[in-house]
């Protein structure tokens, strides 16, 4: 959904206003899934490697930002 922080809000009025028990009773009655994406491997593996650079030089790095 394009409205998905405005629809958050919405479920959590509908619990508020006990038209539903909880959060998750809402979430079962009002969100379909419609498809998902699965990662690319090769872009994954990508982002791991800078991630990894970026989890070194952080720690040194921190103090100048």
């Amino acid at each position: 959904s394009e409205e998905g922080p405005a629809f958050g809000g919405a479920m959590l009025a509908a619990v508020a206003c006990g038209e539903y028990k909880n959060v998750e009773e809402a979430a079962e009655k009002l969100v379909k899934v419609t498809g998902t994406v699965e990662p690319d491997p090769e872009l994954a593996a990508k982002y791991e490697e800078k991630y990894q650079k970026f989890r070194q030089l952080y720690p040194i790095m921190k103090d100048w930002f």
